[in-house]
């Protein structure tokens, strides 16, 4: 977990907390749904990820 991550902390509700962000099962359902997913690597490092899921009419960003 990043700085930036745990800066949410307290203010996400606690059912919606999770460490780590999300389990193995639940990427691949999400991925399975649809959600694709983009890396940002920064001096061979990945810095970012963001999971955007087309619904026809709305893209929805799902995770970032």
């Amino acid at each position: 977990m990043n700085d930036a991550a745990i800066a949410y902390k307290g203010h996400i509700p606690a059912d919606r907390w999770h460490e780590p962000y999300i389990f193995r099962e639940e990427l691949a359902r999400e991925i399975a749904d649809g959600v694709r997913f983009w890396g940002f690597e920064e001096n061979g490092a990945l810095t970012g990820v963001m999971g955007i899921q087309d619904k026809g009419d709305v893209t929805l960003f799902r995770h970032a």
